[in-house]
């Protein structure tokens, strides 16, 4: 077994000691003594003392607390990634409606739609990810005013 996977099952380490690790893996705030309640029913149990020491319990817990917590960030960064990808297309159609609107002189429906094109991407991660950005802010004030002079 490597060591970088250390809370998963030991080599000599019984199913039953292997069981009673995966109490205590599992819950941050399961005590040894809780894992002796529930494994024997009373507070103190040399084999769940014992397997604590002889397996390093401790350590393992740790490292697979780690662990998922390497996962969860990893989740984050990617839904985050994927957010600002879809964001993205999203302005680059909005961007491109605008400058054919523009091209063709269509002063109105251009209006139209940079009063219309804030836009708004929410994602639940863990927090949510709340990305508003206007159109116009993204075209500048020259687009902004195409089409002004007619009205």
């Amino acid at each position: 077994m490597s060591d970088d996977r250390i809370w998963e099952k030991q080599g000599h380490e019984s199913a039953t000691a292997f069981d009673a690790f995966k109490l205590y893996r599992e819950d941050i705030r399961m005590t040894i003594v809780q894992v002796s309640k529930k494994v024997y029913g009373k507070e103190y149990s040399s084999h769940v003392a014992r397997w604590c020491s002889d397996y390093n319990w401790v350590d393992r817990r740790e490292a697979y607390w780690g662990h998922l917590d390497k996962l969860r960030v990893a989740a984050r960064e990617k839904a985050v990634k994927d957010a600002e990808d879809v964001l993205a297309d999203s302005l680059k159609s909005l961007m491109n409606k605008a400058v054919d609107l523009a091209l063709k002189g269509d002063s109105r429906l251009l209006k139209d739609l940079l009063d219309r094109a804030d836009v708004r991407f929410n994602k639940d991660v863990d927090d949510q990810v709340n990305v508003n950005v206007s159109i116009s802010d993204l075209l500048g004030p020259s687009v902004q005013t195409l089409g002004h002079d007619e009205d």
